[in-house]
């Protein structure tokens, strides 16, 4: 149970008996501190990470499969698959691996766990 004191309220629980604090935000120096009442599940934290892209000037990457995540890195594209299973990434046109020297076509296969810089 969040009880701001100091935090400013940014969400509340409506499914509740009584309307509680959800989601709780406060200014510290140069920083802020997000305090939510819920377990850390990305279904929960997503929405509120991605609420914060603008105020933290992030660009979002491109779509990919679950578990794969992607980022601009000096201009080429970082791929990390996090999953213990192979997942393809669609792309379009050919592009190259420099980490793994792979060309590839269309789609980028990422084995478990792996990653790969993308020109």
């Amino acid at each position: 149970m969040l009880e701001p004191r100091t935090a400013k309220a940014i969400a509340l629980f409506t499914n509740t008996p009584e309307k509680s604090t959800a989601i709780t935000v406060n200014d510290y120096g140069k920083g802020r501190a997000i305090y939510i009442a819920v377990p850390a599940q990305m279904a929960a934290l997503a929405p509120l990470v991605r609420s914060l892209y603008p105020a933290l000037a992030i660009e979002k990457g491109p779509e990919t499969p679950s578990g794969v995540y992607a980022r601009v890195v000096e201009g080429r594209m970082l791929y990390v698959n996090t999953t213990g299973e192979e997942k393809a990434v669609n792309i379009r046109g050919s592009k190259r691996g420099i980490i793994s020297g792979t060309s590839y076509e269309g789609v980028i296969r990422l084995k478990p766990y792996d990653a790969d810089l993308v020109e």
